[in-house]
């Protein structure tokens, strides 16, 4: 907030990358003690007569997130491949992503002859030597081996708040995702960014449109829109990864 307020949007962004890489790493372990609790039970789970060993599907895993919490699935996305096959962001805040993600996402290669160029950012890169994000290990395989979905709201398409133009370019150029597999970008129409919540349904209508905390549609509508076309994409995708005969 200090930085913000100092109107030093570099360091605030830079901060920002910070926190969303601590997150991802939080995630991460999040995520790990779900798959452990596949094959081992916990001692607390036990005393409950609960057990999820050989009751998850693990090999399916999504990991999913919106705004700040998009930027963090994507991060983990693309640090740990190999612990997914999916990731869904909607509305992610790609510009909060540690300097090695944005990187991963948007490189130099998938940009060339691009005319919507990628420069790194707000502030550009870190020289690897100063970046702290650079410590992490990282799995051989790209993130762009996995299923891709990124839905964004009309209000940050046309702000260009969290980088839609460079997703949808990567999308248009085939770039983006697993070859040949369903990776999609889409936008809501006439939504805003904060629709993606439920907090749009639980604010009276009045005050949320005089507010501009939610658009011209009724965010019923919207959330159904949402939810609909991620169900799709998921549907589309674990159909698209099961072997034909």
């Amino acid at each position: 907030i200090k930085l913000w307020k100092k109107d030093d949007q570099t360091e605030y962004v830079r901060a920002r990358r910070d926190k969303t890489s601590y997150r991802a790493r939080e995630l991460e372990a999040a995520a790990q003690a779900l798959m452990k609790m596949n094959v081992e039970n916990p001692v607390e789970l036990e005393m409950l007569g609960i057990s999820f060993v050989d009751k998850l599907d693990i090999e399916e895993f999504f990991v999913m997130g919106h705004s700040f919490g998009g930027a963090t699935a994507i991060s983990l996305a693309a640090r740990k491949p190999d612990l997914f096959k999916y990731c869904v962001a909607h509305d992610p805040a790609l510009d909060w992503m540690p300097d090695d993600v944005r990187r991963a996402l948007l490189s130099n290669e998938r940009f060339e002859g691009s005319d919507v160029p990628y420069h790194g950012g707000t502030g550009g890169y870190v020289e690897a030597s100063d970046d702290t994000n650079h410590d992490d290990d990282h799995d051989s395989s790209s993130i762009h081996d996995l299923d891709l979905f990124f839905l964004y709201s009309h209000q940050w398409v046309k702000l260009k708040w969290g980088g839609p133009q460079f997703v949808q370019d990567l999308f248009k150029r085939a770039q983006f995702g697993r070859p040949g597999g369903p990776s999609n970008y889409g936008v809501v129409d006439k939504a805003q960014h904060s629709e993606f919540s439920d907090s749009c349904m639980k604010t009276p209508l009045w005050l949320a449109r005089a507010t501009g905390f939610t658009g011209p549609r009724n965010p019923i509508e919207t959330a159904e829109e949402i939810a609909h076309r991620t169900l799709k994409f998921i549907e589309e995708a674990r159909r698209s990864r099961k072997p034909t005969f």
